[in-house]
C-alpha cells in the first residue's frame, strides 16, 4: 500500500524540483508577481464604453449557442468584422460569463501571466542570462504604459494580440532546435501570427523583429553564420511560414479595414505620432515616474497599494540581485545591446501608425492601449538602462546589489502607478452603477422607444471613463431596464441646439435627436427629468444649468503633466 504524502513532503518535493530546474523557480516568481500586480483591483473592475454595446448586440440573437452568438455579433457589429479574433473573444467570454465582470478580468490578468512566461522563454531561447529574462518579463507585467488594455475589457484583445505575438516568437525559436516537433512548432507559430493580427493590428510590424530573431539565433553575428542560416532549410521554412501568414493578414486587413484616413497633413500626423509615443513611454513613464509617484502620494494615496508595492519591489529587487552578474564589463555590453534592441521593438510596436488612422496618445486612459506591443520594447530598454547604471557601481555590494535595488525601485513605482489607475477604473465603474441606479429610481416613465440624455455629471475619473457618451449608455439601459429600442447619450461636449432637434458630440461621432415628447434629459445633480418637445424647451433647459459638464469637467487626465 502506497504511503500518503503529507503536506510537508509535498512542499519538500516542490522545493527540490525548483532547485533542480532554476527556470521553474523563475517562472514561479513571475506568476506570483503577476498575480500580486492584479490582486487588489481585479475584483472591482467592470464594464465601460464599447462593452455595453457588444453586450446589447449579443443579447439580440435568438440562438444562444456560442456559434449563434458569434454569428449574431458578426451581423450586427461591422467594426468587429475587421478583427475576427476579437469578435470570437467577445462572444466567447460573454457566453461563459454573461454580465458578471469578474470572469472577464480574471482572464485578462491570466493573459499577462502567459505573456510573462513566454517572454521569459524567448529571452532564454536567445541564450541570455536568467536575470535579464526575468527583468524583461517582470517589467512588462508591471509597467503602466498600456493600462487601458489591461483594465478595460473592450481592449483586452490588444493584450491577446501580444499573447499570440510572443507565442509565435517562442514557437519559431523552438522550431529551430526541434527535430521531432519541428512541424507542430512551425504550424503553431504561423497560426499565432494570423491570430495576433486578427485580434489587434499593432503587433503586425513587430513580426519583422521576430523574423530577425530567427535569423540571429541561427547565425550569430558573423557573416559566415548569416550565409549559413539563410541557406538552412529549417530557417527558410520558419521565415516562409511566418511571411505567408503575415501576407494573409495584410491582405485581409487591406480588404476589410474602414478606419484608415486622417484630416491633418501627413508630416504633421507623423510628428504627432512620434511626439506622443515618446512623451507617454519615456516622458511620463520614464523621467516622469518619480513625479507621478509623488503626485499619487499627495492626491490619491492608498496604504494597501503602497504597502504591497513595497513588498513586490523588495522581493523583486532581492531576486534580481541574486541572479545579477558581478562583472561590470558584461553589464555594460548588455546595456548597449538591450537599449538598441528595445528601441527597435518599441519603434515597430508603433509602426502600424505609419498608415494614417485616427489615433491618440495619453498616459492614463483607454487610449494608451495602442502601446501594448511597444511596451515590450520599453521593458527591454529599461532592463538595459538598469544594467548600464548598475555597471557604474563598485562599492556597497557592487553592480549586483545596484541592479537589484534599482530594479526593485522601478518595479515598486510601476506597481503604484498601475494600481492607482486601476483604482480610478474601479471608482468609475462604481459611479456608473450609481448613475444607473439613480436613473432607475428617478425616471419613472423611461420610454421604450424614446431618447434619454444624461446631463449634470462628469463622465471621466482619473483617465477612466464612467460613460463615453452614446453606445455604452444605450446598451446599459437596454440590458438593465429592458428598453430594447431606447437611444441614449451623455453630455460631455457643448450641445448644439437646432430648430428641429439637438446634436450631442461624443468623441468623433455626433448624434442627432429630434424634438419629441419622448426626448428626455435626466439631470444627475438635480435628480430631475425634463422633456424637450420643442426648441424653446431645449433653450430653457440648457440656459438654466449651473453645472455644465462640457465646461466644468476635465476631459484629459495626465497626472498634472502637460502633453501626457
Amino acid at each position: 500500500m502506497r504511503r500518503r504524502l503529507r503536506p510537508r513532503d509535498l512542499a519538500s518535493r516542490a522545493v527540490s524540483a525548483l532547485r533542480a530546474r532554476p527556470s521553474l523557480t523563475d517562472c514561479a516568481f513571475l506568476v506570483a508577481a503577476a498575480v500580486l500586480s492584479a490582486v487588489l483591483y481585479v475584483g472591482g473592475l467592470g464594464f465601460h464604453g464599447d462593452d455595453w454595446g457588444y453586450f446589447a448586440e449579443l443579447s439580440e440573437p435568438q440562438d444562444r449557442s456560442l456559434p449563434g452568438l458569434v454569428e449574431g455579433l458578426y451581423e450586427r457589429d461591422v467594426p468587429l468584422q475587421q478583427r475576427p479574433v476579437q469578435l470570437a473573444y467577445v462572444a466567447t467570454t460573454y457566453f461563459v460569463f454573461g454580465l458578471h465582470p469578474l470572469g472577464y478580468h480574471v482572464v485578462g490578468a491570466a493573459m499577462l501571466i502567459v505573456i510573462a512566461l513566454l517572454l521569459y522563454g524567448i529571452v532564454r531561447e536567445l541564450g541570455q542570462r536568467r536575470v535579464f529574462a526575468v527583468s524583461i518579463a517582470l517589467l512588462y507585467v508591471l509597467l503602466p504604459n498600456y493600462t487601458g488594455a489591461r483594465l478595460w475589457f473592450g481592449a483586452h484583445t490588444a493584450v491577446l494580440s501580444v499573447v499570440f505575438l510572443v507565442l509565435s516568437a517562442y514557437a519559431a525559436l523552438r522550431a529551430l532546435r526541434s527535430d521531432r516537433l519541428f512541424l507542430p512548432w512551425l504550424a503553431l507559430g504561423a497560426a499565432a501570427v494570423v491570430a495576433s493580427g486578427m485580434a489587434y493590428e499593432v503587433t503586425l510590424p513587430v513580426f519583422m523583429v521576430v523574423l530577425a530573431l530567427v535569423v540571429l539565433r541561427s547565425s550569430g553575428t558573423s557573416a559566415a553564420g548569416l550565409r549559413s542560416a539563410l541557406g538552412s532549410r529549417r530557417v527558410i521554412a520558419v521565415i516562409a511560414s511566418d511571411v505567408v501568414a503575415l501576407g494573409f493578414v495584410f491582405a485581409f486587413k487591406a480588404y476589410v479595414t474602414q478606419r484608415v484616413g486622417i484630416d491633418e497633413p501627413y508630416l504633421e500626423y507623423l510628428a504627432r505620432v512620434a511626439r506622443g509615443t515618446v512623451q507617454v513611454n519615456f516622458g511620463a513613464y520614464g523621467v516622469g515616474i518619480p513625479y507621478i509617484v509623488w503626485w499619487i502620494a499627495a492626491h490619491a494615496p492608498s496604504a494597501r497599494v503602497f504597502a504591497l508595492a513595497g513588498v513586490v519591489g523588495s522581493v523583486a529587487g532581492a531576486y534580481l540581485a541574486w541572479l545579477a552578474p558581478t562583472v561590470r564589463a558584461e553589464l555594460r555590453a548588455t546595456s548597449a545591446r538591450y537599449v538598441i534592441a528595445g528601441l527597435l521593438v518599441f519603434a515597430t510596436g508603433y509602426a502600424i501608425f505609419l498608415v494614417p488612422t485616427l489615433v491618440a496618445f495619453e498616459s492614463a486612459g483607454r487610449e494608451n492601449r495602442v502601446g501594448t506591443a511597444a511596451a515590450i520594447g520599453v521593458a527591454i530598454v529599461y532592463t538595459g538602462v538598469l544594467a548600464g547604471a548598475a555597471s557604474l557601481f563598485t562599492r556597497l555590494g557592487g553592480p549586483r546589489v545596484a541592479f537589484g535595488t534599482l530594479a526593485g525601485l522601478l518595479c515598486a513605482a510601476a506597481f503604484v502607478i498601475t494600481n492607482t489607475q486601476a483604482r480610478f477604473w474601479v471608482g468609475a465603474y462604481e459611479k456608473q452603477r450609481e448613475i444607473d441606479s439613480r436613473i432607475a429610481s428617478d425616471v419613472e416613465a423611461l420610454p421604450h422607444d424614446g431618447v434619454l440624455i444624461l446631463d449634470g455629471v462628469c463622465l471621466q475619473r482619473g483617465g477612466a471613463w464612467i460613460l463615453t457618451g452614446a453606445r455604452d449608455l444605450t446598451g446599459l439601459l437596454r440590458l438593465r431596464h429592458g428598453r430594447e429600442e431606447i437611444k441614449a447619450a451623455a453630455i460631455s461636449r457643448p450641445v448644439l441646439i437646432d430648430s428641429d432637434g439637438i446634436r450631442i458630440k461624443a468623441f468623433n461621432d455626433v448624434a442627432f435627436f429630434p424634438y419629441d415628447g419622448n426626448l428626455l434629459v435626466y439631470n444627475y445633480r438635480r435628480r430631475a427629468t425634463y422633456r424637450l418637445r420643442r426648441q424653446a424647451d431645449a433653450e430653457a433647459y440648457f440656459t438654466s444649468r449651473q453645472f455644465r459638464p462640457e465646461r466644468d469637467c476635465p476631459t484629459v487626465f495626465a497626472w498634472g503633466l502637460s502633453g501626457g
